[in-house]
């Protein structure tokens, strides 16, 4: 591969094609709702106002996440196991207490179902639903206290972050600042050049500067900017649901046995195709040979203490192949044919 800067297929979103008729924003938000520069500062901000004795954390988990509450004084946290369907273990609500803090997260934008968080629930203590990679997941079927999405994961914006408290008595979280104005300028220069490469321009430099964006993300009480809140007033909520869904099942019909999800439920809609591959480096390489950027989730360095088999096995061979609105449906047969080629 002679440079990352050659992949097209997939990566960070330019500027979409403002729809005629949408819910936009507005379908987006739901009840008692913030928007934030990011994810993780909605996440760090629940932290910080509900003051909990334990944050449990699943030992599958970004390292931005692990990062937005490290530092909190007086909050200890606490690794819990999941199975290799990035199910929780529902044996873990058994330690769980009332004044903890519980953060479930729906992989890949697949919710992670009722009998864990029921459990932890009867137990007393507050669930955050890390649903950053399930933007159209709506406020009113989680049974969380919290529930946090990140619009720029799905659809052509800067930064933000959605959160929601969803049960009645818990503290507002509304953001206090701007997001940093340099940070901010990186941002949206990084959007517009990605922007003008969709649109035909040669121009590469878009890669390196939304990599340099990711890696400086701010993390603390910022709001969205405004760049960003303009734009998702326009998307078109039907199309982009309808069309990643298809493009799934498109992938799932040549790349079934690899699927880490084989089955897509009804309501859901995909950040991506996630995989399994002991074999990822090279196949990550080969695929970028081919302009097809396909994405770790995650890249653990160290996994927690005490982690299972299934949890270096995620991390060592998972792999996401891009489904997103943005390619049609003869591209995803075409990347369906050169990942089955490659697997094979």
């Amino acid at each position: 591969m002679s440079s990352t800067t050659e992949l097209f297929v997939g990566g960070m979103f330019g500027r979409e094609r403002a729809a005629t008729v949408s819910r936009g924003l507005e379908g987006l938000l739901g009840e008692r709702a913030s928007l934030w520069v990011n994810g993780r500062s909605a996440i760090r901000e629940i932290a910080l106002r509900v003051l909990p004795r334990r944050i449990w954390l699943p030992n599958y988990a970004c390292s931005s996440l692990r990062a937005a509450i490290a530092d909190l004084r007086h909050t200890a946290v606490e690794h819990y196991p999941v199975t290799r369907a990035l199910l929780p273990d529902n044996e873990v609500a058994q330690r769980v207490a009332p004044d903890d803090l519980v953060v479930v997260i729906d992989y890949f934008g697949f919710p992670i179902g009722c009998e864990f968080l029921d459990r932890c629930r009867r137990s007393g203590a507050l669930i955050l639903e890390d649903a950053c990679g399930a933007l159209f997941r709506r406020p009113a079927d989680s049974l969380a206290d919290f529930l946090v999405r990140s619009p720029r994961k799905f659809v052509g914006v800067p930064d933000g972050g959605i959160l929601n408290v969803i049960r009645d008595g818990l503290p507002e979280c509304v953001p206090a600042a701007p997001p940093p104005s340099r940070w901010q300028r990186r941002s949206i220069e990084a959007f517009e050049r990605r922007s003008l490469f969709d649109a035909g321009d040669s121009d590469r430099s878009w890669f390196d500067l939304f990599q340099e964006v990711e890696r400086d993300q701010p993390c603390g009480p910022f709001g969205m900017s405004p760049a960003a809140i303009e734009l998702l007033q326009s998307i078109d909520v039907a199309s982009i649901t309808a069309r990643r869904r298809h493009n799934y099942e498109i992938l799932l019909e040549q790349l079934s046995a690899w699927a880490l999800f084989p089955r897509l439920p009804d309501g859901v809609v995909p950040l991506g195709f996630p995989l399994l591959c002991p074999d990822r480096e090279p196949l990550q390489r080969r695929l970028h040979q081919r302009q097809i950027y396909a994405a770790v989730h995650w890249r653990l360095g160290d996994p927690p203490p005490q982690s299972p088999e299934v949890i270096r096995e995620l991390a060592a061979c998972q792999l996401t192949i891009p489904c997103d609105q943005r390619l049609d449906a003869d591209t995803m047969r075409a990347i369906a044919g050169i990942v089955r080629q490659e697997l094979s």
